[in-house]
């Protein structure tokens, strides 16, 4: 293994998907940069500052999820905050169409004098009562 200790005590920024994933449930880490101790071919060792008190954790942490700059950092976080909001636009727009799709079955069942059909019910549930009463399930 060879061990290039040329970032030694330099300040790195971790990718924000990676921080997310492992450290931003830690709480007392609620920053991005960390301090290199040691430095392989393929990962850095860090120092993580705690916030909270004097404490440190020390990890290692693939250099494929470092950026070395505060802009490089900051064009991270400009992408990950756009790719969560389209993520929330897409999930939202799923919510409203899976809503709609359920009023859609409720009315359906409603209009066939289905006995027992209220909203609050399972969709699976809806859709059995409705087989049972001797209707098509709607398309």
């Amino acid at each position: 293994m060879n061990n290039n200790n040329t970032n030694t005590g330099k300040t790195i920024y971790m990718k924000e998907w990676f921080y997310r994933k492992n450290y931003s449930g830690y709480g007392e880490y609620a920053q991005h940069f960390c301090s290199v101790q040691k430095e392989t071919e393929k990962a850095f060792q860090v120092r993580l500052y705690s916030l909270e008190s004097a404490y440190t954790h020390i990890c290692w942490v693939p250099k494929s999820c470092t950026v070395a700059t505060e802009e490089e950092f900051a064009a991270e976080i400009t992408g990950a905050e756009q790719r969560q909001a389209e993520f929330e636009a897409r999930r939202q727009e799923r919510y409203e169409e899976a809503c709609k799709a359920y009023a859609e079955l409720i009315a359906y069942a409603q209009k066939m004098g289905v006995k027992g059909v209220r909203e609050g019910l399972r969709r699976e549930t809806i859709e059995r009562k409705i087989q049972n009463a001797g209707y098509p399930l709607p398309a």
